[in-house]
């Protein structure tokens, strides 16, 4: 369970991360100076918050709910973040990296659900044992997905100055 709760709140403090310097972007491009002190004392603030979160065990009912709850809590702040700050910023290789990310995240998010064995797959799919393991599949996809978020973010920046 320890590994459970240290795995769900690893993936919202990544998240949280990135909404919180997606926000603080766009507090600097209004002109506002965001210090670091702040910008510490915010993560640990919203991680704190999320943390309750993190305690269900996987077997109780309505734990994905909860964490799924929790990821987007952590997420659509970015989302949001990225609404207001860059419109229409991103070139043809920026749209096709959030393509590609989204992609794998739906991708990422099936290997995930499908690796339970309360939802009717057997326990072979995230046995330790097992060669096969989505839940795998699950940590690689999203971190692919995540370096696309920020090669995306790479492409706008370069690209609303004409640099390619």
């Amino acid at each position: 369970h320890g590994g459970h709760v240290f795995d769900v709140f690893g993936m919202f403090g990544v998240l949280t991360f990135l909404s919180l310097h997606k926000w603080a972007q766009v507090a600097e491009r209004a002109g506002a100076r965001v210090s670091d002190g702040a910008f510490v004392g915010a993560q640990v603030a919203v991680c704190a918050g999320l943390w309750p979160l993190c305690q269900s065990f996987y077997a109780d009912p309505g734990c994905e709910r909860l964490e799924i709850l929790g990821f987007a809590a952590s997420l659509a702040p970015a989302v949001l973040a990225d609404a207001v700050a860059r419109p229409a910023a991103y070139g043809p290789r920026g749209r096709a990296c959030f393509c590609g990310a989204a992609g794998l995240l739906a991708a990422s998010l099936a290997c995930q659900t499908l690796d339970q064995p309360r939802h009717g797959f057997g326990a072979w799919s995230c046995a330790p044992e097992s060669p096969f393991q989505l839940h795998a599949l699950w940590h690689a996809g999203t971190a692919l997905a995540a370096v696309l978020v920020f090669e995306a973010q790479r492409c706008a920046r370069y690209e609303t100055r004409g640099v390619h």
